[in-house]
């Protein structure tokens, strides 16, 4: 029950608008992250540009429900710096990852695994994914 948060209230005033939701999508939204009353004003922006992005609905709303717990932004601006600061980042990282460069701490691991450095392509899809959502999103809330 704790982990499914049936316990939590579902933000009915903000979701009717939205029909019948999908079991999992009314999961996400019962989540801790949705209940700050922050990201309770937030929620008809992003529910709406979430239903408007090209994509399944369900995987925009556990996208957006892990956004609001790890930015926590507190208004619409927020989400748009956020959005395109988090699309950045993972693109960054994507471009490091191909290119062989990736950052190593210790001298003896960059030595160790030179020239042995292989590109995931699991890595890659699920970061070109995620800086399409990122991007996505920001472009339906503009």
């Amino acid at each position: 029950m704790r982990l499914l948060h049936l316990d939590a209230p579902l933000p009915e005033e903000a979701v009717s608008d939205f029909g019948p939701l999908a079991p999992e999508v009314r999961v996400h939204l019962r989540d801790r992250a949705w209940r700050r009353p922050q990201s309770r004003s937030l929620l008809p922006v992003l529910l709406y540009a979430a239903q408007n992005a090209c994509g399944d609905f369900s995987d925009y709303v556990h996208f957006l429900t892990d956004f609001l717990r790890s930015y926590r932004p507190a208004s619409r601006q927020d989400c748009l710096t956020f959005l395109d600061n988090l699309a950045q980042a993972y693109q960054d990282d994507l471009e490091s990852h191909q290119s062989g460069s990736r950052s190593f701490f210790d001298p003896e691991l960059k030595a160790a695994y030179a020239g042995k450095w292989s590109v995931d392509e699991d890595i890659v899809a699920s970061h070109r994914r995620m800086i399409a959502m990122a991007r996505a999103l920001k472009r339906e809330m503009e």
